[in-house]
């Protein structure tokens, strides 16, 4: 039986989030319940789409030929909750496509690089998760809406990009200055409202309709990031 992944948005091309043009899939799902969390509908574990990882490959598979996409930016949500799966999408995607790089974002701290096995250690609390086999670039550490930042791809200082494979290293180099910055945003038509990617310059506010808007990786009428 194929494993469930439980998705609240899928966007491509995304330009905001990564080199080039990318596919953005942010999951529905975090336990985390950070302070100032600024996409909590994405939070629960019950809202979102049900997907089968198989057919989810097949969509993905899609936007990349239609598209010419470059990569895929995974986002939430907490990706790392539904590791298994996402590892399996990643997985079916390369089959065809094993140039497509991986970006995720987590909350989890990495503790240590992966060892050769593959093999990373995250807190808090611990997990211990097999990564380099679909994640090429990391970047982990909870939002901190105090301490939001300018650097490339990054809400708050304390985030840090992690390369932890050949490709990731290709992809995003040591010098960041043609990565997307803090403050370019994209927007994209969703049944129930506008979705907003990109990394947040300032809090989140409340819009003329009383929905609030926002400052994550992107959500419906909400946020980005």
């Amino acid at each position: 039986m194929s494993r469930m992944l439980r998705i609240a948005s899928l966007h491509a091309p995304v330009h905001v989030l990564g080199p080039g043009q990318r596919l953005g899939l942010w999951v529905q799902g975090c336990a985390r319940s950070c302070p100032g969390c600024i996409a909590p509908e994405m939070q629960p574990d019950t809202g979102g789409t049900l997907w089968p990882v198989p057919l989810l490959a097949r969509e993905i598979v899609m936007h990349v030929d239609e598209l010419r996409l470059d990569g895929m930016t995974i986002s939430g949500g907490e990706p790392l909750a539904q590791s298994a799966g996402l590892r399996e999408l990643v997985t079916l995607v390369r089959q065809t496509h094993p140039e497509l790089d991986t970006l995720v974002y987590t909350g989890y701290s990495l503790l240590d690089m992966p060892a050769t096995s593959g093999m990373a250690v995250f807190g808090e609390p611990r997990i211990f998760l097999r990564v380099t086999d679909w994640i090429d670039t990391l970047i982990d550490g909870e939002y901190q809406a105090g301490d939001v930042t300018d650097l490339a791809l990054r809400g708050s200082r304390n985030q840090t990009i992690h390369r932890l494979t050949p490709l990731g290293h290709k992809r995003f180099p040591s010098n960041l200055d043609d990565m997307p910055q803090s403050g370019e945003l994209e927007s994209f038509m969703e049944p129930d409202g506008i979705f907003v990617a990109g990394i947040p310059v300032q809090t989140a506010s409340i819009s003329s309709t009383g929905k609030r808007k926002g400052v994550d990786h992107g959500r419906t009428t909400v946020s980005t990031l």
